[in-house]
């Protein structure tokens, strides 16, 4: 994607048409449909904590395909942004806008259910959602900030192998003796209701005892704040030095050791210089301990593009560029020069749009790609493509403004439309590529 203009305020999206909850079920949440599969529910003034605490421990609920990224960065004008791609195969999937008043603070939050326990957009559409997904639909934001400022978003991490063994387990415990037991992905609505600083959020998560039920995936976590301060936590399965918890905080990345970067085999010496996650380990011990890496090729592009940003515009062209630029399945499959295209669901946008971040000696590997995988794809029409899921259909590209306390997001394949999320409402901007 070019660099976006916004040229003119189309309109402020009113509230007032709804779809009102399941006819069997009149105790759900109203919902507005603001474009076809997103969804806004109207605001919470009251967050259901048990009923989620119970769910995720009875439930191993999956993710279900696809990747994300996230960069954060201090740009002119003391202001702190985000870019953040949540990139998914899966059809007919909604994404929602969520709000509470609810607690301490005021939040405004995303929610993408690849989850397998979501409905689908069709049944969404006729009936709305249902008292259960209502309840559980805060506790499912991927991103949320509050009227302090401060912002999360969460990203997955392929599971490691036991020391001993080589079977994969899941985060037990961080501290038995917590408050209150907490899934790691209700980390951060529980982090937002409570914490306006990345310094809070510190002490914070040391008071709850956080848990991964799932054995599949870990999660770790991008935050910043007003003060300027930004920081990633991460949780690993296996201890290192006894803990499981494991910050890098932007104002210390200069003290830490990415040595261990440099045997992959397309970042040739980069330089990890600013916070940003994929889905492979920072924390050196844990990355040794894991069995699948996957985003590399993002984290380059990310790495590589970070310092040209100087606006929110920059961020969105480079977090594009980002959704299309890792081209492998694992580690492995890298090092071994196995390509396989499919394992990110490159689709229409096709492998030589993302060269720039590749080693040129593989141009001849992408070459051939582009004729026998990408080509055959770009005749599909796009209802062709969502059924066969030959692409990130659900894709959206996100900016937070820290200072404006606001989210600028483009759901889906419409590079084209904008929404502007702020507390005061949201807004639909048109944009076009120059």
């Amino acid at each position: 994607m070019k660099t976006n203009n916004y040229l003119k305020l189309l309109f402020a999206i009113p509230l007032i048409s709804i779809i009102s909850g399941c006819s069997n079920n009149e105790k759900g949440m109203k919902i507005t449909e603001l474009a076809p599969y997103l969804f806004e529910v109207e605001t919470y003034e009251k967050l259901d904590y048990d009923y989620a605490d119970k769910f995720y421990a009875s439930e191993n609920d999956n993710w279900s395909g696809g990747g994300c990224s996230a960069i954060t960065k201090m740009i002119e004008g003391d202001r702190r942004i985000i870019g953040r791609n949540m990139d998914l195969n899966i059809s007919e999937n909604c994404a929602y806008v969520i709000r509470t008043n609810a607690g301490k603070y005021q939040t405004i939050g995303l929610q993408y259910t690849f989850r397998d326990v979501s409905p689908k957009y069709a049944d969404v559409k006729a009936n709305g959602i249902s008292s259960k997904w209502s309840k559980l639909l805060p506790f499912y934001c991927d991103d949320i900030m509050n009227n302090e400022g401060f912002h999360i978003e969460i990203n997955m991490r392929h599971g490691e192998y036991a020391a001993q063994g080589h079977d994969l387990f899941a985060v037990e415990s961080t501290n038995p003796k917590g408050t209150r037991r907490v899934h790691m992905f209700e980390l951060p609505r529980y982090i937002a209701e409570n914490c306006k600083t990345v310094a809070e959020a510190k002490e914070y998560v040391n008071t709850l005892d956080i848990y991964s039920k799932n054995h599949y995936w870990n999660y770790c976590f991008i935050m910043a704040d007003a003060t300027g301060a930004a920081s990633l936590l991460e949780f690993s399965s296996n201890p290192i030095n006894d803990e499981v918890i494991h910050w890098f905080d932007e104002d210390k990345l200069g003290t830490y050791d990415f040595s261990y970067l440099d045997e992959y085999p397309f970042f040739d010496g980069l330089e990890y210089n600013a916070i940003a996650q994929t889905n492979f380990f920072i924390n050196r011990e844990a990355y040794l301990f894991q069995d699948t890496k996957s985003g590399f090729g993002r984290m380059q592009t990310m790495q590589n593009g970070i310092e040209a940003v100087q606006t929110k515009d920059d961020m969105f062209d480079l977090m594009n560029k980002v959704a299309y630029s890792n081209f492998y399945k694992n580690y492995d499959d890298c090092k071994n020069n196995n390509f396989d295209p499919r394992s990110e669901q490159l689709g229409e946008l096709g492998l030589l749009n993302s060269a720039f971040c590749m080693n040129p000696k593989y141009e001849d590997t992408f070459k051939q790609l582009q004729n026998e995988y990408v080509a055959p794809i770009q005749k599909l029409t796009r209802e062709e493509k969502r059924a066969a899921n030959e692409y990130w259909e659900s894709t959206f590209t996100e900016v937070v403004d820290i200072k404006e306390k606001s989210i600028l997001v483009r759901f889906y394949e419409d590079d084209n439309m904008k929404y502007l999320l702020t507390f005061d409402g949201m807004t639909k901007l048109e944009t076009v590529d120059v």
